[in-house]
């Protein structure tokens, strides 16, 4: 929940647009700058990130952020005076920053959930570290761990995947949903710190490291998972190399009692949009619920272009619904306009109302539920559901290109049909 107090006004100094370089004196002497949202009010809880901006380099203007083995290129960036304003393409959030001497002082604002949404930004130039935690390493935290967030009936599972070298450590956390991105950090005494921001989302986990004296198994133990200034959840995970989540092809399926799959879209221009439109006509069709707010949803978006540019608009049809935050459809298209050019999308992209997930039911009676966005529809030629696969592992997990070459086969096999 935002906390009103949290928001604080934050003063620019503003003068004609230029595509100068802010003025600064005694100019940072690297381009790494190690960044921390403060998501509480009362500064305790931090969530740090490195990013690149290199101040002397008059014909670059944007960001790189780093998270593990990703980067992400920020190129929209604005200067007025001494400020910059950092807009996270594709996402609808921004950065508004302004210099003083070697730090950046700001605020991030995720407009996706509301102008209000504001958390307090600092940067500090040079220093390479994350987490500035001592460095010295006490457990090995390498390998799988079966994770409960919440309890277990108000909560989820979820499977950590840990990699660590020296005392740092990546990976993610997979879910029944999708992952939790890239995440990086430090394996420090008995603590483990994990975050991770990309412009949408900036998460942040803790916990303790333990050895069980009863069993000799290493657990997470005390942990907190930290979603922006708005969501916190409790988690403990215990090693476990065999565990493994529920497939995501059996969570979403077509209700006993339906004959067929079937949906009507009503479109802006009057138009009613389903399966009898030409574009699915003798096509191997995929149907994408989603939303520009999901990360998980931009990592599906990406892998779908591969498809489209793979096999065609002859043998494939992709049809990607929206399902926006707010209810304001002007600003939704519009948002939807931005992503389809920045995500340089080739194919249909359509607004299918707001994220509430019983909207999409209602789209689509046929589905017995939608518990992720993305869900992914895959239909052969003849319009019949040959799959429907929910949430999204991306490249960030160990099943991504599992799931790739898995895809591969079946869309091989539909195309020929």
């Amino acid at each position: 929940m935002k906390n009103p107090l949290f928001i604080i006004p934050i003063l620019f100094l503003f003068s004609c647009s230029t595509n100068e370089k802010p003025v600064i004196d005694d100019k940072p002497k690297s381009k790494v700058w190690r960044g921390v949202l403060v998501l509480d009010s009362e500064g305790m809880i931090k969530l740090p990130f490195l990013f690149e901006y290199d101040v002397n380099d008059s014909n670059t203007q944007k960001i790189t952020l780093l998270n593990a083995e990703e980067r992400i290129e920020v190129t929209n960036v604005r200067q007025e005076g001494d400020s910059l304003f950092i807009r996270m393409d594709p996402y609808d959030s921004e950065l508004q920053i302004a210099f003083e001497k070697k730090e950046m002082k700001g605020v991030w604002i995720n407009r996706t959930k509301g102008d209000d949404y504001i958390i307090p930004f600092y940067a500090r130039n040079g220093s390479k570290l994350r987490f500035l935690e001592p460095k010295f390493e006490e457990y090995d935290v390498n390998g799988k761990f079966q994770v409960q967030f919440g309890d277990s009936s108000k909560g989820f599972p979820a499977l950590a995947e840990l990699k660590q070298k020296g005392n740092k450590v990546t990976g993610t956390f997979r879910t029944e949903t999708g992952d939790y991105r890239y995440l990086e950090g430090v394996q420090s005494g008995n603590r483990l710190f994990l975050s991770c921001f990309d412009g949408s989302h900036a998460f942040l986990f803790t916990s303790n490291v333990e050895i069980d004296s009863a069993d000799n198994q290493l657990n997470l133990n005390n942990g907190y998972f930290y979603s922006g200034n708005h969501y916190q959840k409790k988690w403990t995970g215990a090693k476990n190399d065999t565990f493994d989540l529920m497939h995501p092809d059996s969570l979403t399926y077509i209700k006993d009692d339906t004959s067929s799959f079937g949906f009507q879209l009503g479109m802006s221009s009057g138009d009613v949009l389903s399966l009898e439109h030409p574009n699915f006509s003798n096509k191997v069709s995929f149907i994408q619920i989603m939303g520009t707010w999901c990360p998980n949803c931009k990592d599906e978006t990406e892998y779908l272009k591969s498809v489209y540019e793979k096999w065609g608009a002859d043998q494939v049809y992709v049809l990607a619904i929206a399902f926006e935050n707010g209810n304001n459809v002007e600003q939704a298209q519009s948002r939807l306009s931005s992503y389809r050019k920045n995500m340089n999308i080739p194919y249909d992209l359509v607004y299918g109302g707001t994220s509430k997930k019983e909207k999409v039911t209602d789209i689509f009676p046929a589905l017995n539920k939608i518990i992720s966005f993305p869900t992914l529809i895959i239909l052969d030629k003849q319009q019949q559901v040959v799959k429907i696969h929910t949430g999204f592992n991306g490249p960030a997990t160990s099943r991504y290109q599992p799931f790739v070459e898995e895809m591969t086969a079946l869309i091989d096999s539909l195309v020929t049909q």
